[in-house]
Parts: C-alpha cells; structure tokens; sequence
C-alpha cells in the first residue's frame, strides 16, 4: 500500500515538473484516483469533504507540494473553487481532484454551492 502512494506522489510529482515549464501560473490541476496522508508538513496533503467542510481548512505546503481533495461516497454535490486563480474542480459528490502548488502564495478556496465551505493554502 505504501508503495503504491509512494509511486503515484512520485508519478504526480514528476507530471507536474514536466508541465510547469512555461506555464507561468503556479497551479497544475491534475486529476488523480490517488489518496495520502494529511500531515500539512509533508509534501502531500488531503483535504476531505464532508459534513459541509473541507478538513482541514487550512494547509500550510512547500512549494512543490500536492493537494488532494476528497469526496466520499456521498449524494451531496460540492467543488473546489479558486479565487485567484481560477483553478476549478468538478462539481461531483464522489471523486478526486488534485492540484500542485509551485509558486508561493496563500491560495483561497470555496465550494461554490455551499457558502459556508471555504479553505485556504498556503505555499512557502
């Protein structure tokens, strides 16, 4: 299991160097079926959705570091909405979206249907 999270981080981490060059605008979105740890000092966190919350709220990253938001089996539509930039989940009641942060920053996010679901990262 270990290693299986292990080589999808290292596989998402390497997709997002490879599209990073040129882009200019700190954010890959990069949709993944993987899961991780929520250990906000490691280089991959989760953020999951339920009960009208992103847990945790806040996650402080390294430059370089992933995000993966979760939806459980769950019959309640919600999205991941950036503020800026505009870097969009979709909005679905059970799935995956991942995001590599490489550009410092606080990045500030919401779930668009419901207005109380907001988050944040931040890159240092």
């Amino acid at each position: 299991m270990r290693r299986s999270l292990a080589w999808g981080l290292a596989t998402a981490l390497a997709v997002a160097v490879v599209l990073s060059c040129g882009t200019g605008s700190g954010l890959i979105g990069i949709s993944t079926s993987g899961g991780g740890g929520n250990d906000s000092t490691s280089l991959q966190v989760t953020v999951h959705i339920q009960n009208f919350a992103f847990n945790p709220t806040v996650v402080n990253l390294s430059r370089g570091g992933v995000v993966i938001w979760v939806w459980p089996t769950d019959t309640v539509l919600h999205n991941v909405t950036f503020s800026d930039p505009a870097l969009s989940s979709p909005t679905q009641a059970i799935g995956t979206h991942t995001v590599v942060f490489t550009d410092q920053g606080t990045f500030n996010y919401r779930c668009t249907l419901h207005s109380g679901m907001n988050g944040s990262i931040v890159v240092r």
